[in-house]
């Protein structure tokens, strides 16, 4: 074949000494070609047909009519910056008709890709350029499409995101330099998170700073963590990868309890000292099931617990509470927990104490710490016997006397023995001396100290062994010094140790202002029983006059002498220990006659399906005296309320009780600050809240508290069945039993009675200061619940509202409605601070009533 054909003449060049070339070296002359720099035939003069014979000869001898793809992605990585887009486009524009074939891997290296680095126009292989505009932010290159093809990158296959080995080797080797420049990666990196493999994440956990070892949260809200811990926040989007990442949004209990084990002392100079230290060993000792069993191994070799050394001031004429306190950092087998405080007088400047906190002296027991009290041995001796043993005798009917008081408030542990065991004479015997002294030895380690002092009260046990203690013959001994007071807390603490296994100092606290504070005091406190310790006291003086009454009718008339009666034995009880105030000799008298209060934890007897009615109105003869206005009504109100579950279940009153000494009436040496008791009904007001739910369920069976058995006292944990909403009456909303019918007509049929009961509700909820959304009203068609209080959100049983004051105030007399559900109100706002019935509970009943009388009054009188 001979070369034959020439090449066109482009513009700028010349024609001489033209090279005579084949026709396959050359294209057909269309401008689209000539415009890529292609050599193209000369035709000269006469127009080009491609469909012309000449034309058809020509290709057939080879003469091409497009350049092949290598060639023009060669073009379109040229250093002619004209001819590149040309080139690009003459791609695009035949890519389905001529180059079909086309795959960028067969390009793989070769930059023909325009795109954008850092604003300027760039040339990328098809490995470094993404489609997707916001990997800029991470230095790579981003496609930059033609304006003539908006679907350039699809044609041109380019991928759309960096591969995620790609990026996590980039975040291992470059991590981002400033917290923008990171907020803006992590955003991006947010929207890819299912496209990193597992073990991947597991690398960046690990990487470029250990996203594992960060934790949310800025510096402020992390506080003191913030010094130990690295603390992130990079805004809810990117946030989101770090997640996946392995950040936390806080140090975990094991993170902590390991950060605390490599460097106790520099974590308790950044807490700040010992407040600070004290709470994180707080939330240690809360969480405690969380740290393994290794680190709880660690911590127990580690000197990381904080301990209070007490020295004496330098000038020695300080009081014991005025001694220095020094606080150090001791394994846990150096420190003691101060359960016996007389113990602690005599030894605390040679002791390392633990914090006199329940919490933390569980967790530091579960370190190895000890009691103070097993670590101290006690000697008693005493002089010869008091010949006058009357005193001797006053203390113990006392101590017998307040006792179930005591063990009635005191729930959480059990007495190791009864108290009718300890109520036979020949099991509790007190006697007096002229003088006690104790000797307390300590042994603890390499330290052994022995202190001497005179006592006013110690108590032992005779026989170490389980039979002696078993057999009647054993028993305790109290010995008082007669030459001096006694000092109702050395009584408290020792009998504490012989009636508890681990007797608390709060404890000791609380049994000896039961011992000498008196009676009337401890019911304004609201200690459950001291009432009816009271009315057991005056039941006995009116006895006793009775006896003297009869006795002097009989010498008057002088009759025959009747033979002796047998002495009425105390009613069999299934509890070992008696309810306060009872002490095991049978019921007491009710005080006199008043309106009755009932309230859901003492329900009344019904017959079965229908509405309960209210009970009978007293007698003529019982009725209190007409008042001459609210507040008079009110007090009486606060009276039968305080005394309500005196009488027994059968409404009949029960028998006087035998006569018995009346015990001594020692002052109150301490008041509860007011300021203290405002402050926990301000919590109680401010737990009151909405019901969120419109289908509230029966949460759980009613429990028996097993200190309250048979006292009228139970738990309070919900009884109603499940309630709907029904709706709302105002702001308030309408709960329904599932058991009541028709209940989408229910509104409409009861809106009188509603209508009438919202006001006073409303009322009441301005004089407590409560939320309104906070008070509900239910419905249900037996029961003995007037009202409950689930978790802050206090519901009001219509039924009752319906049976007992609707009528009157139907007739405009609204007196006695606002007087009875004021109460019901206080009631259960009390419960937001104490859950059972007892005497706590009953003591912010009676203060919330206090506190807002005035205000009911105003209220009602407006």
């Amino acid at each position: 074949m001979t070369a034959a054909f020439s090449k066109e003449v482009g513009v700028g060049e010349t024609d001489q000494k033209r090279k005579q070339v084949f026709a396959k070296q050359l294209y057909e002359p269309t401008d689209s070609l000539r415009q890529l720099g292609l050599p193209v035939i000369d035709w000269g003069q006469h127009k080009w047909k491609s469909s012309s014979d000449q034309a058809k000869l020509l290709f057939d001898l080879g003469l091409m009519r497009s350049p092949r793809l290598d060639v023009l992605i060669s073009l379109c990585a040229g250093p002619n910056t004209q001819i590149r887009p040309i080139a690009l486009k003459y791609l695009l524009d035949n890519m389905s008709s001529r180059y079909n074939d086309y795959s960028p891997a067969n390009f793989y290296e070769i930059a023909y890709l325009p795109a954008l680095k850092d604003g300027e126009l760039v040339m990328g292989t098809p490995k470094d350029v993404f489609a997707v505009q916001d990997w800029a932010v991470f230095g790579y290159l981003v496609f930059a499409p033609p304006s003539s093809h908006s679907d350039a990158a699809r044609l041109l296959k380019i991928q759309q995101h960096p591969p995620t080995s790609r990026l996590v080797s980039l975040l291992e080797t470059t991590p981002p330099k400033t917290e923008v420049e990171a907020r803006k990666w992590f955003t991006v990196l947010a929207t890819r998170i299912p496209e990193f493999s597992n073990m991947e994440l597991g690398r960046l956990s690990q990487g470029f700073h250990g996203a594992n070892a960060c934790f949310f949260g800025s510096d402020e809200s992390a506080s003191f963590h913030s010094k130990l811990f690295v603390f992130v926040d990079f805004g809810t989007a990117a946030n989101g990868f770090l997640s996946a990442c392995g950040t936390k949004h806080s140090p975990s209990i094991e993170e902590v309890s390991l950060m605390l084990l490599s460097n106790p002392h520099r974590f308790y100079e950044l807490a700040g000292g010992p407040s600070n230290f004290l709470s994180e060993l707080r939330n240690l000792a809360i969480h405690q099931r969380q740290i393994s069993s290794s680190t709880l191994t660690k911590m127990k070799k580690t000197p990381i617990l904080l301990g209070t050394l007490r020295n004496s001031a330098s000038s020695g004429d300080l009081e014991d509470d005025e001694k220095d306190l020094q606080y150090d950092l001791q394994r846990p087998d150096q420190i003691v927990i101060a359960d016996d405080n007389i113990a602690l007088q005599n030894f605390d400047d040679s002791l390392f104490t633990a914090p006199q906190e329940d919490i933390l002296e569980e967790f530091y027991m579960i370190l190895g710490s000890r009691r103070l009290s097993s670590l101290v041995k006690e000697e008693y001796k005493t002089t010869v016997e008091s010949k006058d043993q009357r005193t001797a005798a006053e203390i113990r009917a006392l101590i017998l006397e307040r006792l179930p008081l005591f063990l009635h408030e005191h729930t959480h542990a059990r007495t190791r023995v009864t108290y009718n065991w300890l109520n036979q004479d020949t099991h509790f015997i007190v006697t007096s001396f002229g003088k006690l002294s104790v000797t307390k030895t300590l042994d603890f380690g390499d330290l052994r100290k022995s202190r001497t002092q005179e006592a006013s009260a110690v108590a032992k046990r005779i026989g170490s062994g389980p039979i002696h203690l078993w057999q009647a013959s054993d028993a305790f001994f109290t010995m008082l010094a007669g030459n001096a007071q006694v000092d109702m807390y050395e009584v408290a603490t020792s009998l504490n140790r012989l009636l508890f296994d681990s007797p608390k100092t709060n404890d000791a606290l609380l049994f000896m202002t039961i011992l000498s504070t008196d009676l009337k005091a401890l019911k304004r406190r609201g200690y459950n029983g001291a009432y009816s310790i009271l009315r057991q006291q005056n039941a006995l003086r009116q006895a006793a006059a009775e006896e003297a009454k009869v006795k002097n009718a009989q010498l008057m008339s002088r009759p025959p002498p009747p033979p002796p009666l047998p002495p009425s034995m105390p009613t069999t009880r299934t509890t070992d220990l008696p309810t306060p105030g009872q002490f095991g000799a049978g019921p007491v008298p009710p005080p006199e006659q008043m309106p009755p209060y009932i309230d859901e934890h003492e329900p009344i007897p019904s017959s079965g399906a229908g509405p309960m009615l209210p009970p009978p109105p007293p007698s003529a003869d019982s009725k209190p005296r007409p008042s001459s206005g609210m507040f008079q009504q009110l007090r009486r109100k606060i009276n039968t309320t305080m005394h309500h579950g005196d009488r027994d279940k059968s409404g009949a009153l029960p028998p006087p009780p035998p006569s018995a000494p009346t015990a001594p009436k020692p002052r109150s040496k301490a008041v509860t600050p007011l300021s203290h008791i405002a402050s926990n009904i301000d919590m109680a007001i401010q737990a009151c809240r909405p019901e969120a739910g419109n289908l509230l369920r029966n949460r759980e069976h009613m429990q028996q508290v097993q200190e309250s058995l048979n006292e009228g006292y139970c738990d309070i944990s919900g009884r109603v069945g499940s309630l709907n909403v029904v709706g709302d009456i105002g702001s308030i909303k309408v709960y329904l039993s599932q058991e009541v019918p028709d209940q989408h007509s229910f509104i409409p049929s009861k809106y009188e009675p509603l209508s009438r009961f919202r006001p006073i509700i409303e009322v009441l909820a301005q004089v407590y200061n409560l939320p309104l959304t906070s008070l509900h009203i239910f419905y249900d068609l037996d029961g003995g619940l007037i009202a409950f209080n689930r978790n802050g959100s206090i519901f009001f049983n219509l039924r009752y509202y319906e049976a007992w004051h609707d009528a009157d105030v139907k007739a405009g007399q609204a007196k006695a409605a606002y007087i009875s559900w004021y109460f019901t109100l206080a009631h259960e706002i009390a419960h937001n601070l104490v859950h059972p019935h007892n005497s706590e509970h009953e003591f912010y009943f009676s203060a919330i009533c206090e506190k807002w009388v005035p205000l009911v009054v105003v209220e009602y009188e407006d």
